[in-house]
């Protein structure tokens, strides 16, 4: 996300005093996970006002938000010694 966001802001030529993300999530049960994640982009510097929604749509572009909103398939596999358990 931030790299993202850096990158427009260089290609762009918008002068970025300091960029930073913060994360929360929300945890849930049945099954244990994380329900929810925000992130919270706090950027000082001369950025236009016209750039504003396209820094968000690019934010939102990153690879981890891609993934986390269309989730990869997961395989997992256990192997102990010889054996292999098969589910």
């Amino acid at each position: 996300m931030l790299g993202n966001v850096l990158e427009f802001c260089q290609n762009m030529k918008i002068s970025l005093d300091r960029l930073s993300v913060r994360m929360a999530g929300e945890r849930a049960d049945n099954p244990s996970r994380i329900a929810a994640i925000s992130a919270s982009i706090e950027i000082e510097g001369d950025v236009p006002e016209e750039r504003l929604e396209t820094l968000l749509r690019v934010a939102r572009g990153c690879r981890m938000h891609n993934t986390l909103t269309r989730p990869p398939k997961i395989e997992v596999d256990l192997t102990v010694g010889a054996k292999k358990a098969v589910g």
